[in-house]
């Protein structure tokens, strides 16, 4: 039995039907080499819900975002072909146009911790979110992304017919300095994946596609970071409408 990425995602939250859940658990005793798998997709999955800490709807986007194909541009050059909201007024009050450049050296490998908190907002209330969010059209997602180091932070949109798009453009960071954004989610149907990427030198979309065409066969489910970036670090989490 070929057990996808997504379902045992959807397993470790609690999320698949009983019937479907009855006969995957069937399946992992069974079959020792997938139980231990599924064991440590639960635990990444359960560990990437734990570091999100319970906090009231985030005010670094606008609740004012117009409605339709519209495309917003961000103060941090961030692009969306559907709906882009950006977090500015309180990041700019910290004065981050007078940023030094990275400490990090360019010839050293740049690894760094890569925190993440992600809010679902419908109807006006937020929840917190883990890896995998099931959304639909009008949901704003509000992100918080903070590095563990001085360097650059991109947020990539993968659509499973695969079109690829920019929700941050490197964007040039301190270490713990948080770069926050939000979406409102078109009417897409089908599945997205989006990648937060760290690293020491600006990854923008033109590197995001080069990395992909190594990877044009590999269902989206799986898909958990950009491969060939080296150097990076990298979160990503599945939006399934």
């Amino acid at each position: 039995m070929e057990v996808s990425r997504l379902t045992l995602e959807r397993w470790a939250l609690g999320d698949l039907p009983d019937g479907e859940r009855a006969s995957l658990e069937a399946e992992l005793a069974q079959d020792a080499e997938l139980a231990a798998h599924a064991q440590r997709v639960k635990a990444s999955v359960l560990a990437a819900a734990n570091d999100l800490p319970a906090a009231p709807t985030w005010a670094g986007a606008d609740d004012g975002a117009p409605a339709g194909g519209v495309v917003i541009e961000g103060p941090w050059g961030a692009r969306r072909i559907g709906l882009f909201v950006a977090a500015a007024a309180a990041l700019l009050a910290l004065g981050l146009g007078l940023r030094p450049p990275p400490a990090s050296p360019p010839d050293v490998a740049f690894r760094g911790a890569l925190d993440l908190q992600v809010q679902l907002v419908r109807g006006g209330n937020a929840s917190e979110q883990g890896m995998l969010i099931t959304a639909q059209a009008g949901d704003r997602l509000q992100y918080r992304v903070t590095p563990g180091q001085a360097g650059w932070i991109s947020v990539f949109d993968l659509q499973d017919d695969g079109v690829l798009s920019t929700w941050t453009a490197p964007r040039e960071v301190y270490a713990k300095q948080t770069v926050e954004g939000a979406v409102v989610l078109d009417d897409y149907a089908g599945s997205e994946r989006v990648f937060f990427v760290f690293a020491a030198e600006p990854i923008d979309e033109a590197a995001a596609k080069v990395a992909l065409e190594s990877a044009f066969d590999t269902p989206l489910a799986t898909l958990e970071g950009l491969p060939g970036l080296a150097g990076t670090t990298q979160r990503s989490l599945l939006l399934v409408k």
